[in-house]
């Protein structure tokens, strides 16, 4: 779909780390939409590639030396229940293949062996969500703490500070979903005054 020659003349994206991983996956998202194969992460190759047989013959019942003849001519798709759309599914392939080397460039060396432990795009892709979305105990309580105990500092702005009360939230509640109801908007607002 895009060009790839100006791969070492882009931006380079740092290596996924606990750190930056919400902006890794962001970053990453952004770069293959841009590249036209985003769609590899959200679609299989079968619901891309794949035509589904539907119904029976349209012309109703069909006489029995039809029948054996039709037989004879039937094809995989028949027998199947569909077939392949072979330039969907090379074109499938091929932006799979580049999404899959974007996004292990940015992986330190134990990531990287995922790659062959997850062949798709969108299972290697949903791999690192999990793995990096966790928050450990003892990080939540260190930003549940944070939450509560912080305090609006003057040189920032309104919008740094909301940002930095929802980036809390979020990883509290990525650690303890049961928290989700405890920090909604108007709690968030009342630490900040």
């Amino acid at each position: 779909m895009g060009s790839d020659d100006r791969y070492d003349k882009e931006p380079k994206i740092p290596k996924l780390t606990k750190e930056n991983h919400e902006k890794w996956f962001r970053n990453n998202k952004l770069k293959l939409k841009g590249k036209g194969i985003f769609y590899t992460i959200e679609v299989t190759k079968h619901a891309y590639a794949w035509i589904a047989r539907h119904g029976a013959d349209p012309a109703g019942t069909v006489n029995p030396t039809e029948q054996a003849s039709v037989l004879g001519l039937t094809s995989d798709f028949e027998r199947l229940g569909g077939t392949w759309n072979a330039e969907k599914a090379k074109e499938y392939d091929k932006d799979e293949a580049k999404a899959l080397f974007y996004i292990t460039n940015s992986l330190l060396d134990d990531d990287d062996a995922l790659a062959d432990e997850y062949e798709t795009a969108s299972a290697l892709w949903t791999a690192l969500k999990v793995k990096y979305s966790k928050t450990d105990q003892l990080t939540a309580n260190n930003i549940m703490t944070k939450l509560q105990n912080f305090t609006w500092k003057d040189e920032k702005d309104v919008d740094y500070t909301w940002a930095k009360l929802k980036e809390y939230r979020r990883k509290i509640i990525a650690a303890k979903p049961a928290a989700k109801g405890l920090y909604n908007d108007e709690a968030l607002l009342v630490t900040v005054w």
